[in-house]
């Protein structure tokens, strides 16, 4: 089921392909980091 509801992520409605594109736009944004795939550090927002 897909849902543009804000809180799916909250409550892990997120499929694999959404996580992934979460935090491919996360790293892009330097917030995370993330190494063998899993998240080594997130950094605060700016």
């Amino acid at each position: 089921m897909r849902t543009n509801d804000p809180l799916c992520a909250s409550t892990g409605q997120l499929s694999d392909e959404d996580l992934a594109l979460l935090l491919k736009e996360l790293q892009s944004r330097r917030l995370i980091v993330v190494q063998d795939g899993k998240i080594a550090y997130a950094l605060p927002p700016a």
